[in-house]
């Protein structure tokens, strides 16, 4: 019975052995197929060329300088969201056509408000105010030619009316137009001005490590050197005061001698 129970139990072992390896070998064989992609749209670097253009490290480090530029532009920042790194960027307005075209489509706080309304509201006060300011003229020289000083009043009331529809027409526009300018200053184009490769980075980073590290060993050796220095000046001392002090009972026993 004890036989069997401990080829049972070896049996057992082998058997969850053998399907740890299997579980090692798959994760291993899949952490060696994964390919390095873009961090923000996943794809490799057949099509465009990966980069690191930040401190980050790893597969984070890794970006297409397509996206990276509009990623930059639709958040409207100059640094990365990880490390913090501020990258050199030129940024330029979009052309008119195109920039007024994305701001239309844009459903935000940035983009068009109230332009519906606006509209409706032009399209119906703007010959309104037309015949009213056409019947204001032509009542006003009727009553003028009659010299009733109601033709004085429509005057004036004809000019209020002009003064009214110009001053809305002003503040509408204004207030689109700052609405877009808005929009472009939050979506202009980003080019990046330096595209590091990723060989070329990694010789940077490996050659400031190479320099960092040399110049730590070199003020370990200061350090070193002063310290010992230092512990070679208290033993020289300790030395001469020991010497000193052993020298004065041989000296008393010379002279003992000498007298005797």
């Amino acid at each position: 019975m004890t036989t069997t129970t401990t080829g049972t139990e070896s049996t057992g072992q082998k058997e969850e052995e053998q399907q740890q390896h299997i579980q090692g070998s798959s994760l291993q064989f899949t952490a060696i197929q994964l390919p390095l992609g873009c961090r923000i749209c996943y794809e490799d670097g057949s099509s465009e060329e990966l980069i690191e253009p930040c401190e980050c490290s790893g597969s984070l480090g890794l970006i297409h300088a397509s996206c990276l530029e509009r990623w930059l532009s639709s958040w409207n920042s100059d640094r990365c969201e990880i490390c913090q790194y501020n990258f050199a960027v030129e940024r330029r307005n979009k052309p008119l056509p195109k920039s007024f075209s994305q701001w239309w489509q844009t459903r935000g706080l940035y983009g068009p408000q109230g332009v519906a309304g606006d509209t409706i509201c032009l399209v119906v006060l703007t010959p309104l105010c037309l015949a009213a300011t056409y019947l204001c003229g032509l009542g006003a020289s009727a009553y003028s030619r009659l010299g009733v000083w109601e033709g004085t009043g429509l005057a004036v009331l004809c000019c209020m009316l002009v003064a009214t529809y110009f001053l809305w027409f002003f503040v509408t526009i204004r207030f689109h137009f700052k609405s877009w300018r808005q929009w472009c200053k939050r979506n202009q184009e980003v080019r990046l001005l330096l595209k590091t490769k990723v060989p070329e980075r990694r010789k940077v980073i490996a050659a400031k490590e190479e320099w960092r590290n040399q110049h730590n060993m070199i003020r370990m050796e200061d350090r070193t050197g002063r310290r010992y220095s230092g512990i070679g000046k208290l033993f020289r001392w300790f030395n001469f005061s020991i010497s000193h002090n052993n020298s004065a009972p041989l000296y008393n026993i010379q002279l003992q001698t000498t007298f005797v």
